[in-house]
């Protein structure tokens, strides 16, 4: 299977939407690629589930970001995970679904080459 860029998939609807600001969602990126356990590079591998993945609680909301190998995708043998303009990538997760008929901010995922990065805020209200 090769796979390549996709479009935006956002998340259902929620009800924590005032729990999610920019300036936390940024804080929440920086930190994860500042972590010394995080996965930097994924890499074609069958045998293996990949998933570098971030969660920091920010506000109300805990703000969870994953970046997982597609299983069966040969459009590429690796993928750096923080490589490009992986930011912008996790950004428009938020700020491109942050439209009240679509999910509020409550973010979603885009695939880029073999690699889909999400974005997943939750909280307990």
């Amino acid at each position: 299977m090769k796979l390549g860029e996709g479009p935006l998939q956002c998340n259902p609807a929620w009800n924590c939407y005032d729990a999610i600001h920019e300036s936390y969602v940024l804080k929440a990126l920086t930190e994860w690629e500042s972590a010394e356990n995080t996965v930097r590079t994924l890499y074609a591998d069958p045998d293996k589930d990949q998933l570098s993945w971030g969660k920091e609680t920010h506000s109300a909301a805990v703000y969870e970001f994953s970046a997982r190998w597609t299983k069966g995708c040969t459009a590429e043998s690796s993928h750096e995970v923080f490589g490009g303009d992986w930011q912008s990538v996790f950004m428009s997760t938020w700020k491109d679904c942050d439209d009240r008929d679509r999910n509020s901010g409550a973010g979603g995922w885009h695939q880029e080459g073999c690699v889909a990065y999400g974005f997943f805020p939750w909280c307990d209200t």
